[in-house]
Order: structure tokens, then sequence, then C-alpha cells
């Protein structure tokens, strides 16, 4: 989801790691979408050969996806049509750069289970070089392996390990460097989900209905109130989602599932570079690598046979959206409810929200982690019914994780609302939020036994935050005033907390810089060894300033880490 603050966040991170000119193409196409190289240029006003070599770092990130989109040319309609390759920025991926950390802690933590602590220390190197060069082949990434450390780096260990993470899902296939988007006829139209006709005019019934009494008080515009009951402008509307270009051409640009976690191109590209990779692609530790697939506009060759490996961040938001499903029902329920959560997202083993697993393979996995001592298959059961699960047929549950992901976006609304407004005004939001239908200031009014006057401010204190979405209807009496009606809308809030978000990450990032620029006779050394470098080591005013920056950087840094675990509920 695009807001001006996310785009704020995503050139400010674009700015830390490669500068002000790759920031500057960066933030061109996050505001004006996707553009050619040359509609990059004008608009940001730099020069053809900068905005290649700032779109080169930016496709090697992850950045930025480029795709072949056909148009019709101008003049005879005999003509063929003209190929441009357009260029997207990706915000999701720009963002995911705060969640590094998170990403080697769970890849370290997976993997000493399977294989143990010291081999999934060994494999967490692997994916932080890949998290910090964005993308490599193997033998890349063998040839870091050999630099970083020449007396440990086996290079058929250093292959067992990548072939760990690429079974693991933390590693996959780069995606196509530029996927072909065929020229639209004037009669095709964009895929659309549409509601049926029938099944919003059986709604609009139902609603007529519902709301007589209400109807039965303002004769001369029914209507209208139905509508706004239903949230909706005309009795034409349907729900209509049309998928973009740009949905279209990141769809098209992905690999099959079978090919994306293949490693049989490996071996044979492996086999065939083994013998001159001194003379393939020799880069020192530490330099970004610039070379990507062969790219036409671009002008950048990379080996055609060997293949290209990037981080899954797919998977680990997986994991993390897990996590967070799992405190969810902790806080909700107990702590052996989040037990049998966890063993029946184990046992499913899926990428999907919605997950059905039988109840043998839950007991399966909560006797692997010895959490059956105290359970039994009746308590299973009666867990998993307290948590909302859908028995279709015996022992066989199912759930949807977005039920459990709303109800935790709910409670970080109200905790807000409660902090930040007070417990009247967070009855009042409780009450809106339980009902779906609109309410007036009358009704809110009674139903939490607040003075009504009292009650318009609250109301209005949210509204103008944007918390709550306010329609005046006429009553059709001409000395009768406006009714207010009153409703939460979900999907403008879910927008306003998450620009909050990003908001709230920037400044906390932008702080965290300046507290390092203010202390730079401390800030020389690395940043890794500064919070690792001994007391001995300094003296004096030295000494007192790195204590300082110590406290101050994992204060930052932890608050970065927890706004990110709301953020990742907000995000699509």
């Amino acid at each position: 989801m695009l807001t001006q603050n996310g785009i704020k966040l995503a050139v400010y991170i674009i700015t830390n790691d490669f500068g002000k000119l790759v920031a500057q193409v960066c933030e061109c196409l996050l505001r004006r979408g996707s553009l050619t190289r040359q509609g990059i240029a004008r608009f940001a006003e730099l020069p053809s050969e900068k905005v290649k070599k700032c779109l080169r770092i930016l496709i090697q990130h992850n950045c930025v996806q480029a795709f072949a989109l056909e148009q019709q040319g101008c003049g005879d309609l005999g003509k063929p049509p003209i190929v441009n390759t357009h260029y997207m920025a990706l915000l999701g991926n720009i963002v995911q750069h705060i969640r590094f950390p998170k990403f080697l802690a769970i890849a370290k933590g997976e993997l000493s289970q399977q294989v143990g602590p010291t081999n999934g220390q060994q494999c967490a190197l692997l994916l932080e070089g890949l998290l910090q060069h964005g993308r490599l082949t193997l033998t890349q990434i063998l040839d870091r392996a050999t630099q970083e450390d020449e007396n440990n780096a086996d290079p058929k260990a250093v292959r067992e390990r990548f072939f760990l993470l690429v079974k693991n899902r933390f590693v996959e296939h780069c995606p196509s460097p530029e996927p072909h988007m065929p020229l639209r006829s004037e009669d095709e139209q964009p895929t659309k989900k549409r509601g049926s006709k029938s099944s919003q005019m059986l709604l609009l019934e139902v609603a007529m209905s519902v709301a007589g009494a209400m109807l039965r008080e303002t004769q001369k515009q029914p209507m209208r109130y139905v509508l706004l009951l239903l949230d909706i402008k005309h009795p034409a509307q349907a729900t209509v989602k049309e998928v973009t270009l740009e949905e279209q051409a990141l769809a098209d640009a992905m690999p099959m599932e079978a090919e994306r976690f293949s490693i049989d191109a490996v071996s044979t590209a492996d086999t065939e570079n083994e013998t001159n990779r001194n003379g393939v692609l020799a880069i020192r530790s530490g330099e970004k690598r610039k070379l990507m697939e062969v790219e036409s506009e671009l002008d950048v060759v990379f080996p055609e046979k060997e293949p290209i490996w990037r981080v899954n961040f797919d998977e680990f938001n997986r994991l993390l959206r897990n996590k967070a499903c799992i405190d969810t029902v902790r806080t909700r329920l107990d702590d052996n409810a989040a037990k049998v959560l966890s063993a029946m997202l184990k046992a499913s083993g899926s990428s999907a929200s919605a997950v059905s697993v039988t109840l043998d393979a839950i007991f399966e996995e909560l006797l692997k982690s010895n959490q059956t001592m105290t359970m039994t298959l009746d308590h299973v059961r009666t867990i998993l019914d307290d948590i909302g699960c859908d028995s279709d047929r015996v022992d066989k549950y199912n759930l949807d994780l977005s039920d459990i992901i709303k109800q935790a976006k709910i409670e970080e609304i109200e905790s807000i609302v409660l902090k930040r407004y007070g417990r009247e005004a967070y009855r009042i939001f409780r009450l809106l939020r339980s009902n779906s239908l609109y309410l007036d200031t009358d009704k809110i009014s009674d139903r939490v036994f607040i003075d009504k006057k009292e009650t318009m401010k609250i109301l209005y204190k949210l509204w103008k935050d944007n918390f709550l979405h306010m329609e005046k209807v006429s009553r059709g009496g001409i000395k009768d005033k406006d009714a207010l009606l009153w409703k939460v809308n979900d999907s403008n809030l879910y927008y306003e907390i998450l620009d909050e978000l990003y908001h709230v990450v920037l400044n906390i990032q932008i702080r965290s810089n300046y507290e390092k620029d203010q202390r730079r006779e401390v800030c020389y050394f690395p940043e890794m060894l500064l919070l690792q470098i001994s007391k001995e080591a300094l003296t004096g005013e030295n000494k007192t300033n790195l204590d300082r920056l110590r406290k101050k950087m994992m204060l930052l840094v932890n608050c970065i880490l927890k706004l990110d675990d709301a953020l990742l509920l907000f995000q699509d």
C-alpha cells in the first residue's frame, strides 16, 4: 500500500544505502509510477547515462522491476507495435531492508535446529551475503565464502549449506528480468473481480426490510439511507477490483513454483564453472555486485547458464506473520492455545493464509516438541474450537489466518484510540467497530451513556484524525437539521495507521543517524564493532560517549523492531 510517508521512508532508506542520486531516481518512480528510462531522465532531470547506472543498482538490489510493454505506434495502423521497457519501484521490497536483522535471526534459529548451531551460523552468513548484495550466482557465493574465510570455506560444504537455504525456501530464483506485456486490443478489458448484480439487489432488499423503522421517519429519501447503511454510493455499484498493469507484470515475472526453488540447474552450471571460476566474475568481498541478467537497454551482461539467486522475502514474511498470529492467540487465550496453533502451522507447511490440517498431524507436531505431556486429544479439539477453526469433516480443521490478523489489527487500533483520546472515545470507537451499519449521534450517545455534547466533541476528534467516516443526510423537513451518521471505514483506517507507522519509523531512523553524527570521534569504528568493542580500549570522554551511544542505539533499534511488528500487520 503506497502512502506519502511510506515513500519518504523508502527514499530515506535508499539514500542511506546507495546515495542521493539513486534515491532521486527511486523517488521519481515511486511518485509517478512506472516510467521508461527516457521518462525518468526527463522527470528526475538527470542525464540518461546516470539514470542507467542508478537503475542497475536498484534492480540488483530488488528495488525495481523492469517489464517490456507493447504500445501502438503512431502513423499507419499496419505498422507493428512499439516495445518499450518500463521500470516500476517496489516499495514493499525497499521497506524490507529494516527487517534484515529479523531475517538473519529467523534463518539462524530454524537451521540451527536442523543442522546444529555451527552450520546454522554458516548458513546465516551465506544469507547475509545475499542480503548485502541483492542478487548473486552460486559461483559468486562460493567466491565470497572463500574470501571471507579461506581456511574453512570448503566448496562442497558451502554448496550443501546453500542447498539447505533453498530447501527451506529462504532463497529463490530471481524473477524474469523483463517480462513481456502484449498489446491489449480495444475490446479486451482489464481483469476485474465483480460481485453479481442479483446478489447486490438481494442485499438491497434485505437492507430495506431491516431499516424499515428508519425509513418510516424519512419517507422522502429512503434509498439514500439504505445505501449509506450498505456503504454503497449507487444502487448499481458493485465491488470491483481491477488488476493493474504493474501487478500483472510482477505476476508474469515470477517463475513457476517448480522452477522457483529448483536446484537441478545449479549442479549443471556449477560443474561447468568449476574449472574457470577464477576467470569468471572474480569479485572482492565487500564490493557491490553490479552484474545482472542480459538486459538490452541497460547493457548489462550476466552468465546465461548459471541461475541467479536472491532472498525470498515472502517466506520470511510468512514466518513473521505466523509468529504474530501465535502471539495474538497467546494474548487472547493462553500458552497452550499458542502451542497448538504453532503445531498446526508447522504441520500445514502452506504459504497461503488458509490452513487445513488433520488432528493427527497437529498431535504429531505436538509430540515432536514434547508439548503433549499435559494435553489430550479432547483438550486439543477444545483449543482448536476456541481459536476459531472449522471442521468440514471428522478430525480435519480449517483456519483462516486473516481473521486472526484482522483481530490483531483491531486490538492495535483500539489501544491507540485508548491512549490518544481516552476511555470514553475508546468506548465509542468499539461501539462503532462492532456495528457494521451507520449510527447517528443520538443513538451513539444513548448506547455509551455519554452526554450528547461530549459525544459530538469526541466524534469530531476521531473524524478529524480519520478514525471515523461521517455522512450528512437531510431529514426532509425544512426546519430539521441534517442527521450525522458515523461509521468506521476499515480500509481508510488501515491506510491512516500504516502511514503513521511509516512516519514514526522514518523519524526513528533519522534520529539514529543523528546520534551517530553527533559523536564522530566514536563513529569511526565499523558499525558492527560499535556495540562489541571493549570499554578498556577507550578512556575519558570517548568512553562516556561510547556508553551513551550504545544505549541510545540499542533503544532505537528495539523501537524499530517493535514498530515493524505492527507494520507487518497493516502492510498488504
